[in-house]
């Protein structure tokens, strides 16, 4: 039974090796692209449960929970001060349109959180927990991406604190920025669709600008985690491949799981008015899983050619220190005899 599995799992990773290598073709160009589309898909599934990425995820969900409301927070008070507090309201319940009672939730903490505070900007207590929350959320993001990529050493402290606190705070404008800008343009198109008679036509324009705007904006921040976040160096294309794809299944997944409103009858019969913790917990789960299964996509395009040896030989270690034993012997050889 051990070398039927041994024999099964050889033809499995051949069969991964086969069809990744550089030099693999078949009749035509269409059947090699899918068949190799095919194979990238598998080895990332692969790879996603040999590398616990679930666990990973479970991690980043904790922590996303604690810094998610004290980040909308100050993503709030920023918007109040640029006087876009009500659009970057407006722009998050359409984030979840078919489930707003989670973000209503959210939304009316994080007012709770400003109002009870003076002047209107987060203080004491609040400023201490959004900078842990959001700075181990982000160094669990690096570690969790680097064991991806096989990386061992990551930041230094030092490069740690000025790469997040950038983050944190150059984000909460641009999401500010990106809201106000989504509430602008609607306006001004449909004046200049009424001024000129084009409002049948605008409507159809508008309807597919807000239908991509979400889309580029997810494939945006995915392209950014995926050069950004591993400590090492990633190249663009490969991080925009898995931006786009990891960034398109985000969308589809979140649309299914919003529109048939997943989980949402057991969990109000069991939490009642706190149902939409749990359902914000699962939805981060299933965030920070295709996030992270989009790094294997990552990985595999760029290492491709080098996944069949890795995976053979991951019980088998021993016969390439052999090899660079024997080498180093005959080399010793010729020098002396």
């Amino acid at each position: 039974m051990k070398h039927r599995n041994n024999l099964k799992r050889f033809l499995y990773l051949d069969f991964y090796y086969s069809v990744l290598r550089r030099d693999w073709r078949i009749s035509t160009f269409l059947s090699d692209l899918v068949l190799k589309t095919v194979a990238v898909v598998i080895v990332s599934i692969d790879r996603f449960i040999k590398d616990a990425s679930m666990i990973s995820a479970s991690a980043l969900t904790f922590y996303s929970t604690l810094s998610f409301i004290p980040v909308v927070a100050l993503i709030l008070a920023i918007a109040r001060g640029f006087g876009a507090a009500k659009a970057f309201e407006d722009w998050l319940k359409e984030q979840s349109y078919t489930n707003p009672d989670v973000m209503q939730w959210v939304m009316n903490i994080a007012n709770k959180a400003l109002d009870n505070t003076q002047g209107g900007v987060i203080a004491g207590f609040g400023i201490v927990l959004l900078l842990w929350s959001v700075i181990r959320m982000l160094s669990s993001t690096e570690l969790a991406m680097n064991r991806i990529w096989g990386v061992k050493k990551g930041r230094s402290l030092v490069k740690k604190f000025t790469d997040y606190m950038s983050i944190l705070f150059i984000a909460p404008i641009l999401v500010v920025l990106i809201s106000s800008m989504n509430v602008f343009m609607m306006a001004n198109l449909q004046e200049y669709a009424m001024d000129e008679g084009l409002l049948s036509y605008a409507s159809a324009a508008l309807k597919a600008i807000l239908t991509l705007i979400p889309y580029i904006l997810v494939w945006f921040l995915f392209v950014f985690l995926y050069m950004f976040m591993p400590t090492t160096p990633v190249k663009f294309k490969y991080a925009l491949v898995a931006g786009i794809v990891a960034g398109t299944v985000f969308q589809i997944v979140q649309w299914f799981y919003l529109r048939f409103q997943i989980g949402v009858s057991s969990y109000n019969a069991i939490y009642g008015g706190l149902a939409a913790l749990p359902l914000l917990l699962v939805w981060l789960q299933l965030s920070w899983s295709i996030v992270l299964w989009g790094t294997e996509l990552c990985y595999i395009m760029r290492n491709r050619h080098f996944l069949y040896r890795n995976a053979m030989n991951a019980d088998n270690k021993w016969v390439d220190n052999v090899e660079v034993t024997l080498r180093m012997l005959r080399y010793i050889s010729d020098l002396y005899i």
